[in-house]
């Protein structure tokens, strides 16, 4: 009996001395086992997955390792409902609870002993940022969505660089400046190839109200670095007062086709617009096309089908020229992912999600496949398509996915 007692003080010891030493411990619920080992390729040696409570109030983060089959986790209890990215060297974690918006990153391969101290995200508020983008080894771009904003900033001090980049005049008194998606802008092209400018980028604006209602189509503006390295918006239309956007056809860009850094050789990128139920009758949804080589020229390529509305995420298709999208028609009860024709819009193939939205989704294009999840009340299937949709494997997962990162560490 003493020995019991002295054992389960001793243990409770250690336990405080460890939440002293590395902050909460983690959470009873975390899974740690083995699953199937799926092929490497060049975009995918493995996933990085998101679990969020119902209430959006905690998350934790696996990874699944390819090669060896190996699911372990990677950060446990984080704070609300994390943005995760990795940017080909890095894994980064955005914690965006309300009050408390803070970052780290870590190697997913190696595992959590990696990560670096937890830092507070530059002007950064409740669920920011939407995207950030690396312009320099000491600078970052980070669109605040919520805060009407971009930042530049150094992520290894987490100070802000000084620069004119608040909000700006949409041309519309209900539509606030809303920074969704940002790109790396293109110095040059030449003979099809596009040289990168650490000088520019655009910012991609969403025609949200305050209330998050579409009104028109978003727009396109760019920040410059002048000469002295302050970074300013680049006016795209010197005949009218103050700074002008690029105007798009599209409400709500959030997806872009064929033009990063990475992509294809061409001068022309596609960006994909969301019309969800929630934003209104005044929603553009469907494709655009912007020119680089002439930055001002936009064309609107293609609308999503009458009826049918976007129910999840969109990305590039694992194959070039198609889009996957998670679509939904008012007539059926479940969203298809849907793999179509970046030019036409006509469906290449489906897959039925199983519920009214989709889980999220990850393309691997190097490797031609697709990551799906089909989630359930407290589990999930995490499944591997062809870049049409066939099958090709399926494990089963204890824990719901609300996030997918593919890492290629």
């Amino acid at each position: 009996m003493f020995l019991a007692q002295r054992f389960q003080t001793c243990r409770l010891l250690a336990v405080t001395i460890l939440t002293l030493a590395c902050g909460p411990l983690p959470k009873a619920k975390n899974f740690h086992g083995t699953l199937e080992k799926w092929p490497l390729s060049a975009g995918s040696t493995g996933l990085a997955m998101v679990s969020t409570d119902v209430s959006y109030t905690s998350s934790d983060i696996y990874f699944y390792n390819f090669g060896t089959g190996e699911l372990s986790p990677l950060a446990t209890g984080e704070s609300g409902d994390v943005a995760t990215k990795w940017d080909g060297r890095n894994f980064w974690i955005f914690n965006r609870a309300s009050g408390k918006v803070s970052y780290s990153k870590l190697s997913p391969k190696a595992g959590p002993s990696t990560r670096n101290n937890e830092r507070r995200t530059p002007d950064g508020d409740a669920n920011d940022p939407s995207d950030w983008i690396e312009l320099t080894a000491s600078e970052s771009a980070l669109a605040l969505g919520t805060s009407n904003k971009v930042v530049i900033a150094s992520l290894d001090t987490a100070t802000a660089v000084a620069s004119n980049l608040s909000e700006v005049n949409t041309g519309q008194a209900t539509v606030p400046f809303r920074p969704g998606m940002l790109l790396k802008s293109y110095g040059s092209i030449s003979n099809g190839t596009k040289t990168s400018s650490a000088n520019d980028f655009a910012v991609i604006h969403q025609a949200l109200t305050s209330t998050w209602k579409a009104l028109g189509g978003g727009q396109i503006f760019l920040a410059h670095r002048s000469a002295d390295g302050m970074w300013g918006w680049a006016d795209q239309n010197a005949v009218t007062t103050g700074v002008q956007g690029i105007s798009l056809t599209i409400s709500n860009p959030v997806a872009v086709i064929d033009c990063d850094e990475t992509a294809d050789a061409g001068a022309t990128c596609l960006m994909a617009g969301a019309c969800y139920t929630s934003m209104g009758t005044q929603c553009i949804g469907g494709v655009d096309a912007v020119d680089w080589s002439f930055y001002k020229s936009t064309r609107h390529v293609f609308d999503w089908p009458t009826g049918v509305a976007v129910a999840g995420g969109i990305k590039k298709g694992a194959k070039s020229g198609q889009i996957i999208a998670c679509l939904k028609a008012a007539t059926e009860a479940n969203a298809q992912l849907t793999v179509v024709d970046s030019t036409t819009g006509a469906t290449l193939a489906t897959w039925d999600s199983g519920a009214s939205t989709c889980g999220p989704f990850e393309v691997d294009r190097e490797g031609a496949r697709v990551f799906a999840v089909q989630n359930g009340q407290d589990s999930s299937r995490l499944y591997s398509f062809t870049a049409e949709l066939n099958q090709i494997s399926r494990v089963d997962l204890s824990f719901r996915v609300s996030g997918l990162e593919a890492i290629n560490e």
